[in-house]
């Protein structure tokens, strides 16, 4: 190995090392709890690097590109709820949370623990909107009726007191 080789193998290792810590921060980041999808360009762009390095099955660092894949799939399997949904027919059934067939993630990895429960937020998010879309819609039907009797026992007060001929 010449000495221009060695230094191509060295600049490729700590390329390497950058693309493989900017996947672990990506990681660390969803670990806080903020919402970062994983790919290659975003583990490209967070090691300031081109994405093809490691967006092609041709790329220069195969090593890389498998760690992300395998962090890629791992959060889609997070995200994807597996076959069979044992919750309630009913859609506006608010008064128990919905069970999926989803296993619960395992407590010592935080990465799958943030991600479950990112998605149970979000559910119970969407569900707490549809709930007070119902709530105020109720409420304009409740105010429409108001005004309806209100409107009928004026009638029927005026019909008593007209004189008849």
């Amino acid at each position: 190995m010449t000495q221009t080789d060695t230094a191509q193998a060295t600049v490729k290792s700590s390329v390497e090392n950058e693309l493989l810590a900017a996947l672990v921060r990506l990681k660390n980041k969803i670990s806080k709890g903020r919402a970062v999808r994983i790919s290659y360009s975003a583990v490209a762009a967070e090691a300031a690097r081109s994405r093809t390095l490691i967006g092609h099955d041709a790329c220069a660092y195969p090593a890389v590109r498998k760690a992300v894949g395998e962090a890629i799939d791992a959060q889609k399997r997070l995200k994807t709820p597996r076959a069979g949904n044992t919750s309630s027919p009913h859609s506006d059934d608010f008064s128990a949370p919905k069970k999926t067939a989803i296993d619960e993630p395992d407590p010592a990895d935080p990465f799958q623990l943030i991600a479950h429960l990112e998605d149970q937020v979000a559910d119970l998010t969407r569900r707490n909107k549809v709930a007070a879309i119902k709530i105020v819609t109720i409420d304009d039907e409740n105010q429409q009726l108001r005004e309806e009797i209100k409107r009928l026992k004026t009638e029927l007060t005026r019909r008593r007191f007209v004189p008849t001929n």
